[in-house]
């Protein structure tokens, strides 16, 4: 179902490049719902505690929610249903129970990728024309930081299982604003997209 948004603002070139924005991040959510659902593997192969497996559990629910949100925004600059197609999971339990490869991935795209997800979306709702909008990304923004606090916490319990990979993690943690997101330029402000240099600038 499509959000219910004033639209009156736009122009159709600018509600073409924030569909396709939109579309794009509710894409990366639902491919989160499949991180997490991995994540879950993960720690069950290292035999992590439960209180870390119900966290992971809640996290891939919360990114259910971004997803249908998201796809609903999109629906609604398209002016047409917008919503997820198939996703490629070829070699996805590759790497399982093996604790460096879960550290790297907890790091890159938990620690980091989700710490940078929501300060974009807390600078993004901030900057919301839309109360349904500045609503959505405010929530999101406090989804990922606690997904990202989980995976902080699950990096703590890996290096404290397994000291030997400590050296890796700096290794990791020493490179993380070279992860990134790619921004569409052109997108009005005010609509959930931010600028490149806004982008770079909250990653750094």
């Amino acid at each position: 179902k499509a959000m219910d948004l004033d639209l009156s603002a736009l122009t159709p070139v600018e509600r073409s490049v924030l569909a396709a924005w939109w579309e794009r991040a509710a894409a990366d959510e639902h491919a989160s719902v499949a991180s997490f659902s991995r994540v879950v593997l993960d720690l069950m192969s290292l035999g992590a505690p439960a209180a870390l497996l119900v966290d992971a559990t809640e996290a891939l629910a919360d990114e259910i929610q971004h997803a249908r949100a998201c796809f609903s925004v999109a629906s609604a600059l398209q002016g047409a249903h917008v919503g997820a197609g198939p996703l490629a999971i070829g070699g996805s339990l590759d790497g399982t129970a093996d604790p460096a490869r879960i550290l790297i991935d907890t790091l890159v795209g938990g620690a980091i990728g989700e710490s940078q997800a929501s300060a974009r979306a807390f600078a993004a709702a901030e900057a919301a024309v839309s109360p349904q909008l500045r609503d959505l990304l405010a929530r999101i923004s406090v989804d990922e930081a606690r997904h990202a606090a989980l995976a902080w916490r699950t990096a703590q319990w890996i290096l404290e299982r397994h000291p030997a990979l400590h050296g890796l993690a700096a290794r990791v943690l020493a490179h993380a604003s070279d992860t990134a997101t790619v921004p569409i330029p052109g997108a009005p402000a005010g609509w959930g997209a931010l600028s490149p240099e806004a982008v770079q600038e909250i990653h750094h």
